[in-house]
């Protein structure tokens, strides 16, 4: 009877002459450990893989794909990350689908699970994921952390500039970087994100003219296109006084002859809301674009 039962159990005959008596030797209670114990032994793994549902379905749009991820992050958190991992790296994934998941992950998952994950995948469309992870006690400092031992292991500019959404709540962790990483466009993020979240002051600003200045080739220099970027933050976030400071050196290199004149273009694009056209320098205007017919 007790051997039928665990038949049933198991889905497993257990056959005359087979190993299975020698369990019954050594004792009715030990012979059922040892049982049950084979019995979970011998499940496939192929079949049990095959019928497992993903917790995130493919397909799903991006509210339904929010919802399960918020559903089941706490509970399974390490199946989640998989499953959402695999979609962020699959190219057929589209890109809101992609930042639903980083942006949930960034909000909800275990701080370095959220850093682990997001360093994982590329895309500027990272931006919002940074920013929610950003947003969380610890995370600038996290973030700061991943820096460093990225720039230390020789990771690409790229992958560290990203790193630097996130860190806009501590932006004492930027001023290193901005003086010592190697890439302009590294050094370049750092001063936005201080522009974007830091004290938009005249010691900022001197700090953004300084930069253009130098040039991207020296060091604490960036490329006057993201002066450019820079200005507008603290243009839109500082007193009248810091304001009008930065429109000063928005101006100064619209007019510059030794700035790419495409920079210089959005630098007076940028001004035209504020300064009289007589005030803007006359650029020459961009060159038609030419059809096929000519």
């Amino acid at each position: 009877m007790l051997a039928g039962m665990m038949r049933d159990a198991c889905g497993k005959d257990l056959q005359a002459g087979a190993p299975w008596r020698l369990p019954w030797l050594l004792g009715p209670w030990t012979a059922c450990l040892l049982l049950i114990a084979a019995c979970g032994n011998g499940v496939d793994d192929g079949d049990s893989k095959a019928t497992a549902i993903p917790l995130l379905p493919s397909g799903a749009d991006d509210r339904e794909m929010a919802a399960a991820l918020a559903r089941h992050l706490p509970g399974s958190q390490q199946r989640v990350l998989s499953e959402a991992l695999s979609l962020c790296l699959d190219p057929g994934t589209p890109e809101s689908t992609r930042s639903v998941l980083a942006v949930g992950v960034a909000t909800s998952a275990s701080l370095d699970a959220a850093v682990s994950f997001l360093t994982r995948i590329s895309g500027e469309d990272l931006f919002d994921a940074y920013y929610a992870l950003g947003r969380r006690a610890g995370a600038a400092e996290a973030l700061g952390l991943e820096y460093q031992r990225r720039k230390a292991e020789g990771a690409g500019a790229l992958e560290r500039r990203r790193l630097l959404w996130g860190m806009g709540a501590k932006p004492l962790l930027l001023e290193p970087i901005l003086r010592g990483d190697p890439a302009p466009e590294v050094r370049a993020q750092a001063l936005k994100t201080l522009a974007a979240f830091g004290s938009a002051d005249d010691v900022l600003l001197l700090r953004i003219q300084d930069a253009w200045q130098a040039g991207p080739e020296s060091p604490g220099g960036i490329e006057a296109l993201d002066a450019v970027h820079a200005l507008s933050s603290v243009k839109r976030r500082g007193s009248p006084t810091v304001r009008e400071g930065a429109l000063v050196i928005m101006l100064e290199i619209a007019r510059s002859e030794g700035v790419a004149l495409q920079v210089r273009r959005e630098a007076v694009k940028r001004l035209r809301a504020d300064l009289p056209p007589e005030v803007l320098p006359q650029l020459p205007a961009r060159p038609p674009i030419r059809t096929n017919g000519g």
